[in-house]
């Protein structure tokens, strides 16, 4: 039987190739609700983004950015975004928003 796991050194040529890659940011446990509610948007984008198949160039096209603001948006910078931003992009592309608002009582 055939070994299918990739040798050690494809694995460090992977690793080098990541290394200058920008990757997703994720949320932490700490993280708030307006910083949930941006990566919350963010991924709906994305998801449309894989959905209609879109390169980030034809994104950026339909949301008339440039595909540095795609790239953004894709690996969830949600720092570099304001909510009306986020939204504004989210209904270029069709999408709503439906917020569900719970008082929580102090202990």
């Amino acid at each position: 039987m055939k070994n299918k796991l990739p040798s050690k050194k494809d694995l460090e040529r992977i690793l080098k190739d990541l290394e200058d890659k920008p990757g997703t940011e994720m949320l932490g446990p700490e993280a708030t609700d307006l910083e949930r509610l941006k990566f919350d948007i963010c991924q709906v984008i994305v998801k449309y983004m894989v959905k209609k198949d879109l390169t980030q160039r034809a994104l950026a096209k339909e949301l008339g950015i440039n595909e540095s603001l795609v790239s953004n948006l894709v690996h969830h910078k949600i720092h570099l975004f304001t909510v009306d931003r986020l939204m504004g992009y989210l209904g270029l592309i069709g999408g709503t928003l439906k917020a569900t608002i719970k008082l929580v009582k102090a202990a």
